[in-house]
């Protein structure tokens, strides 16, 4: 009776945030943008997750007014771990001014200390994984969902009592059996991306290391075919020298 009347509720409201979050992760991994390439790009990026936070508390499930549960604490945590201080610091700063100035002021400092909490997590978790020496890229951002919403947890005792014991009992087991593997998620469709955009990167630089060395000589024809007999690459001597003789 407990389960349907309190719990479900509460998992079906935050199953629309994580689903929205995930399908943004999905987003994100269809681009080729790449927001560690500049101050510009990095500051673009923190208004985006900070925009995406403001958008999750919107649709968050609200137990009172002023008092709301959402994914906020996933968005940041990943933030801190991949896009760094820049865009994490800007977010951060998009969500604290949503909740303290839009969101009623009843369990505002929870919600500043869920930020807080999550987002310095994020930023110090390249310090944090030393101490664990994870094996298993998965078990690694588990742990991470999981330290991440165990400090959200704690940061409802700043609720007034005695709601402050309710609201644990009644989202302990979203906040640590759900989000955790959310968080995973997560992490996971942005670690992939950014390895692919480092791969991606890395093999534009040794096609121009290749292009650049097969076009230093300057009177020696360099090109490659297939089986097929189609080029694969060719320095501009023999572009100049193709040129010349057949047009």
């Amino acid at each position: 009776m407990w389960l349907s009347d309190v719990l479900m509720p509460i998992i079906i409201e935050l199953s629309r945030n994580a689903i929205l979050l995930i399908m943004l992760s999905m987003l994100y991994n269809l681009t080729n943008v790449n927001p560690n390439t500049s101050i510009q790009k990095k500051f673009v990026t923190g208004l985006v997750l900070g925009m995406i936070t403001v958008l999750l508390m919107m649709t968050s499930w609200k137990v009172q007014e002023g008092l709301i549960f959402d994914m906020r604490s996933v968005v940041l945590v990943v933030s801190g771990v991949f896009f760094g201080g820049i865009p994490t610091v800007v977010a951060a700063v998009i969500a604290l001014l949503y909740r303290v100035f839009v969101v009623s002021s009843f369990g505002v400092y929870a919600g500043v200390l869920t930020i807080i909490s999550t987002s310095t997590l994020g930023l110090c978790w390249h310090h944090v994984r030393k101490l664990f020496n994870f094996k298993r890229r998965y078990v690694e951002y588990y742990f991470l969902g999981l330290f991440a919403h165990i400090l959200t947890v704690l940061s409802f005792l700043a609720i007034p009592c005695p709601q402050a014991f309710t609201s644990i009992g009644n989202t302990a087991v979203p906040f640590l059996g759900i989000f955790p593997i959310i968080t995973m998620g997560v992490a996971l469709m942005v670690h992939n991306q950014k390895d692919r955009l480092i791969s991606n990167n890395r093999l534009n630089e040794q096609k121009a290391l290749l292009q650049a060395s097969i076009d230093a000589p300057k009177s020696m024809e360099i090109f490659a075919l297939n089986l097929n007999y189609q080029y694969l690459s060719f320095n501009h001597f023999h572009q100049k020298s193709m040129w010349n003789y057949y047009k």
